[in-house]
């Protein structure tokens, strides 16, 4: 992921959009202590069991 983002960076953005990203990235080092990342993870991966188990459920089982 860091690769991808370096890379992105060095040769894909203008200085306008670099602007941007170090702006965006200066805003969330700034208030990453304010969303508890246990949140975050509590939140992904209840999103990723629920799509697991409506998949699981629509799998056709055989009687």
């Amino acid at each position: 992921m860091y690769i991808l983002l370096s890379l992105l960076y060095r040769l894909a953005l203008t200085d306008y959009q670099r602007q941007i990203f170090e702006d965006v990235v200066s805003f969330c080092y700034k208030y990453a202590d304010q969303i508890p990342l246990t949140f975050m993870l509590g939140f992904y991966v209840s999103l990723v069991i629920t799509r697991w188990w409506d998949m699981l459920c629509n799998i056709g089982w055989v009687d």
